[in-house]
C-alpha cells in the first residue's frame, strides 16, 4: 500500500508491521530515505485498513494473542506537510498488569530522519540506539506497566532532517544543524521562521528566514563576530519550534499499579462458571483504583451469565465510565442491547474508531449477515489465523453465549483446520447432552493437522471438563505432544 501527499511518499508493508518505505523529497530530490521503519516490537502478521480521513489515513494492527495485546498505529498525511503523522497504542486485552514497550524503531537508510513524541504534552526527542532511532513515550527504558484492559498511546511525527556533521537538535516539525559556519534548517511545511542566536561574546544577533516544506534551507554564520553558543528558531507567532541548548524534560508521574491484582482469578472464576463466588470479589474490585474499570466489566459478564442483558449493560456501561478506551466493552454493552432490542447508535461506532480491525467486531458483522454466504466471506476475512477465533471463543464463553458460539466455533474450525476447535465444540455438545456426537469430535481433533494447546482459561475450563468426561481418549495424548500445559 502507498500513500501520497505530493511531499512525503510512504510505502506499507503487507505482512509485517512496519513502514517499507519512506521519502521526503525536496526541491524533486529524495532528500530522505529511511531503511525502514518498525511501528511495534511485536513482528506481525499485521492487518491493515484505510481509514479515509486527513489524520487516519490507514490503520496498522497487530495482535499477540498468547500476551494478550493489540498493537496499532494509526498513520495520516496532512496535505502540504512533509511529516508522517503516527498514533501508536497498545491495548491490555486481559485482566492482568503486563509490562508492555509501545515504540516506533527507524532503520538508517539514506539521508536523516528526526522524530519527536509528544506525550502529555510533553516532547521528547527520540535518541539514536544502536544505529537506530527508537522514540518511546517518556519513561525508564520506554516500557510501562499497562493495567487490565487499558490502553497507552503516543503521537509521533516523522520528518526529514538535515545531513552531515554538526550538532543536531529537533524540534515540533522542525530540525535543525549546526556548525561552524552554516545553519541547516528542514521543517514540515513552508513557513517564515525567526532564528535568534547567542554568540560566543554575550551578543544577541536575529534574522528571519523562509523555509520550504521538505527542503533544506542554509543560513550563512560567516559573518557573525564570535561562535554561536545558543539558538532558537521561532514561528510566526513567536512559539519556539527548535532550541540549543534543550531544556530539561520533566520525568511523569503514572500511578503505580497495585502489586496484588485480583482481576485474574475472578475472571479464572468467571471462567470455570462459578459465578456467585466470581460477584462477590468484583464488587470489591470495584472499590481498587486502577482495576474498578475491569470490575465492572466482569460484573457485565456475571449478568451475561446469569441471562440478565439489560442489567449487564449498565454494568458495562460502568465500566466504560471509568475505562472509555476499550472496544471490546464497547461491543458487549452492544451485544446486550441489541439481545434486549434496545441498541445504542454509538457503541460500536466507538469501538470501530478505537480498533477498526478489533476481531470481535468482525464476529458482530458475523452474526448479523443476511445469509450464509455473506457471513462465511466476512469470517474469512480474519484468514486461516486460530488467534482471533479463539479471542472471539474466550468473550462469547465469558459472557454465557453458548449458542452464537457453537455457531462461530464451527465455523472457525472450517477457516483454520485447528484441531482445538473440535475439542471446543465437542465441549459445547457435551453441555447440551450430546456426549455421543461429542465423542466423534474429540476423534476429529486427533485426525488434525495441527492441534493448539489452550492458553485460554475457558479453554482451560472446557478442556478440564472434558478430561473428566473422556478420560481414555486418545487426544489427550495428542494435546500433551503440541505442548499443552497442564494435561496429564
Amino acid at each position: 500500500m502507498e500513500l501520497s501527499n505530493g511531499l512525503v511518499r510512504v510505502t506499507l508493508s503487507g505482512e509485517r508491521p512496519r513502514i517499507e518505505s519512506l521519502v521526503i523529497e525536496g526541491g524533486g530530490q529524495e532528500l530522505l530515505s529511511p531503511g525502514g521503519v518498525d511501528l511495534f516490537p511485536y513482528p506481525g502478521p499485521i492487518q491493515v485498513a484505510e481509514v479515509g480521513s486527513s489524520e487516519r489515513d490507514v490503520v496498522v494492527a497487530a495482535f499477540d494473542w498468547e500476551a494478550g495485546l493489540t498493537y496499532q498505529a494509526f498513520m495520516g498525511l496532512v496535505p502540504e506537510v512533509a511529516a508522517v503523522d503516527l498514533a501508536v497504542c497498545v491495548f491490555n486485552r486481559g485482566p492482568s498488569f503486563k509490562r508492555v514497550a509501545p515504540r516506533v524503531t527507524i532503520r538508517p537508510g539514506t539521508g536523516r530522519l528526526s522524530a519527536a513524541a509528544e506525550v502529555d504534552g510533553v516532547s521528547v526527542i527520540a535518541a539514536p540506539d544502536d544505529n537506530a532511532l527508537v522514540v518511546h513515550r517518556p519513561c525508564p527504558g520506554g516500557e510501562i506497566v499497562l493495567g487490565p484492559f487499558r490502553t497507552d498511546s503516543f503521537r509521533v511525527r516523522l520528518t526529514a532532517s538535515p545531513g552531515g556533521d554538526g550538532l543536531r537538535v529537533t524540534g515540533a516539525g522542525t530540525s535543525a544543524l549546526l556548525d561552524e559556519r552554516l545553519l541547516r534548517v528542514a521543517s514540515d511545511r513552508s513557513r517564515r521562521v525567526r532564528l535568534v542566536v547567542l554568540l560566543a561574546g554575550g551578543d544577541t544577533a536575529d534574522t528571519e528566514v523562509d523555509v520550504t516544506a521538505g527542503e533544506l534551507s542554509e543560513v550563512p554564520l560567516d559573518s557573525l563576530p564570535s561562535a554561536v553558543t545558543a539558538f532558537e528558531i521561532r514561528d510566526e507567532s513567536g512559539r519556539t519550534l527548535v532550541c540549543h541548548p534543550l531544556p530539561e524534560i520533566p520525568a511523569l508521574a503514572r500511578p503505580v499499579a497495585p502489586e496484588d491484582d485480583p482481576l485474574p482469578a475472578l475472571f479464572s472464576l468467571l471462567a470455570e462458571g462459578r459465578v456467585d463466588e466470581a460477584e462477590v470479589g468484583l464488587h470489591f474490585a470495584t472499590t481498587l483504583s486502577g482495576v474498578s474499570h475491569g470490575a465492572w466489566l466482569g460484573l457485565g459478564l456475571v449478568w451475561m451469565q446469569r441471562g440478565d442483558v439489560r442489567r449487564a449493560a449498565q454494568h458495562f456501561e460502568e465500566s466504560l465510565l471509568y475505562g472509555a478506551d476499550n472496544p471490546i466493552a464497547w461491543w458487549l454493552k452492544h451485544w446486550c442491547l441489541r439481545e434486549a432490542d434496545e441498541v445504542a447508535d454509538q457503541d460500536l461506532p466507538n469501538a470501530h474508531f478505537l480498533s477498526p480491525l478489533e476481531p470481535v467486531l468482525r464476529a458482530e458483522a458475523f452474526f448479523g449477515a443476511g445469509s450464509p454466504e455473506m457471513a462465511t466471506s466476512l469470517l474469512s476475512r480474519l484468514g486461516g489465523d486460530p488467534g482471533p477465533y479463539r479471542d472471539v471463543a474466550h468473550w462469547l464463553a465469558l459472557g454465557g453465549q453458548h449458542r452464537h458460539r457453537f455457531r462461530w466455533l464451527e465455523a472457525a474450525k472450517d477457516q483454520t483446520q485447528d484441531g482445538l476447535f473440535d475439542l471446543l465444540v465437542a465441549s459445547a455438545l457435551q453441555r447440551a447432552q450430546m456426549g455421543a456426537t461429542a465423542y466423534e469430535r474429540l476423534d476429529g481433533a486427533v485426525r488434525s493437522e495441527t492441534i493448539s494447546p489452550p492458553f485460554y482459561p475457558t479453554e482451560f475450563a472446557e478442556v478440564a471438563g472434558l478430561r473428566e468426561r473422556f478420560a481414555d481418549h486418545s487426544v489427550w495424548e495428542r494435546l500433551r505432544a503440541s505442548g499443552g500445559a497442564g494435561i496429564r
